[in-house]
């Protein structure tokens, strides 16, 4: 097992490493997060994340750490910022081989390694900075430890499954132990599997979940005293429940998205496969993968809104299935899949890219350090982050009410502006125009539908410099 492990680690770290550092951070994402883990590397606070200055309660901590730590390691390139990711991609490979190969046989194993890497979302979520993959790999890396602690009676490594959870819950939330304690509930009200349930460790394993995550949910809750309203209720329960945030998708999204985000390998969800003994053997264990698949999937597929990459934990329990049910070598098929995913990912268009870091070079060409730097009427969740500084950002700021905008960049500042430093720099037009007509050089990012507002405001004194896509770069001195 060893060698299969040193081996699968070389060959897909060298895989989900190609091109990791070759295209700008991706907007809104990649840019958002990595500008919290900048701006908490350079104050020195690790307990409440800001966006710009800006309190940012949406998330947990521990993907930021992560970044953070790759910050200080290695600097702020984009490469350093998506290795966590891709470090990720990785275990969850190696954690589905071990999976295999003891709930089934080495070749299982392997071949669902090579599966599961090879797989699309899979392969492209590996190459992007945000923390979907680090949910998905930590739930199932609690799933697939509980998995072969039962099947070997080697319960002690139920602590392990509890450790996963734990930083699951400080990565993502409730859903790190509402997951694996729905899939393994049914699991055992299925199997009538009652002697497990009496010897899981339960009240001990869920205290050392507690123990692992509840230090920064109390430190964060002290000092930002509106926390738990808005992360447990609003951001945890409101946005599963109500229809009110963005991302609307029908009830039946997720079912093109796996088969296409597994492809070619969802191809052989409909062929069907002769029983192994290694399949009549562990056929309760089949059934949990099952399960799994279909609670991950109805569990997100319930509420309205829905994002692509939230159904990666189902895509390691697909490939053991299906890495079970091949019987003929794939090795062939995998690489000419790699090798479409690489050109894939060296081809795209960079000019098609949701990004203004072309715009934001130039800018930074011209910057001193007394210019303000403004988005107009639009935030670029890249500015900040690729200027390394704080952004004035102009809205009608006033007109808006707490809780009553859409799930957008508005709301998500807004949110944290009663920080009475981030109103500073959170201003409306009159502000604006303040600053606009003062001596002081002004750059502002501003999408060419606003460019006529723009101009008309400030008497057409405004100066173009360069334009990216729908974005253009101007400023309020000739000079």
């Amino acid at each position: 097992m060893t060698k299969d492990i040193l081996i699968l680690t070389v060959v897909i770290s060298l895989f989900f490493a190609f091109w990791l550092g070759a295209y700008p951070l991706l907007t809104p994402d990649e840019a958002r997060y990595s500008e919290v883990a900048r701006e908490m590397v350079v104050t020195g606070n690790y307990i409440t994340p800001h966006l710009n200055g800006v309190v940012m309660l949406d998330k947990p901590i521990f993907h930021y750490w992560l970044q953070a730590t790759a910050i200080k390691l290695f600097g702020l390139s984009e490469w350093a910022l998506r290795l966590c990711p891709a470090l990720f991609g990785v275990l969850g490979c190696l954690f589905t081989y071990i999976a295999g190969r003891l709930l089934f046989e080495r070749r299982t194993g392997l071949l669902a390694a090579i599966i599961l890497a090879t797989s699309p979302l899979y392969f492209f979520s590996a190459h992007y900075a945000n923390l979907d993959m680090e949910i998905a790999v930590l739930i199932s890396a609690a799933l697939f430890t509980f998995l072969i602690a039962v099947k070997y009676s080697r319960l002690y490594l139920l602590w392990i499954a509890y450790i996963f959870a734990g930083l699951a819950v400080l990565t993502k939330g409730l859903i790190g132990i509402m997951l694996p304690a729905l899939i393994i509930g049914i699991w055992i009200l299925w199997q009538k599997q009652w002697q497990v349930l009496r010897s899981m460790y339960l009240w001990s394993g869920l205290l050392l979940v507690i123990l692992i995550a509840s230090p920064w949910y109390i430190l964060v809750q002290k000092a930002n005293p509106d926390f738990f309203q808005h992360f447990f209720i609003g951001e945890q329960f409101l946005r599963y429940l109500t229809p009110n945030f963005a991302n609307h998708q029908p009830i039946w999204f997720y079912i093109p998205i796996i088969l296409l985000g597994f492809f070619p390998w969802s191809l052989f969800l409909f062929c069907r496969g002769e029983k192994s003994f290694a399949l009549e053997k562990s056929f309760a264990h089949t059934d949990f993968l099952y399960i799994w698949i279909i609670v991950v999937l109805l569990f997100f597929s319930l509420p309205s809104s829905k994002l692509v990459s939230y159904i990666l934990p189902v895509f390691p329990p697909l490939a053991l299935l299906i890495a079970n049910k091949i019987k003929k070598p794939i090795i062939t098929l995998a690489i000419i899949n790699s090798i479409i995913l690489l050109a894939l990912l060296v081809f795209v268009p960079q000019n098609r890219l949701p990004t203004v870091k072309p715009l934001i070079m130039v800018l930074n060409s011209m910057l001193q350090p007394n210019d303000i730097v403004v988005s107009y009427y639009n935030y670029y969740y890249d500015l900040p982050f690729y200027t390394r500084r704080q952004v004035s950002v102009v809205a009608d700021w006033d007109t808006f009410m707490n809780g009553s905008l859409r799930d957008n960049w508005k709301r998500e500042l807004w949110q944290g502006r009663n920080n009475q430093l981030a109103k500073t720099w959170l201003i409306n037009n009159a502000t604006f125009l303040q600053k606009w007509h003062s001596p002081q050089r002004v750059f502002a990012l501003v999408n060419v539908r606003y460019y006529d507002k723009l101009n008309s405001a400030v008497n057409h004194q405004v100066y173009p410099i360069s334009r990216y896509q729908n974005t253009l770069l101007v400023k309020n001195h000739a000079n």
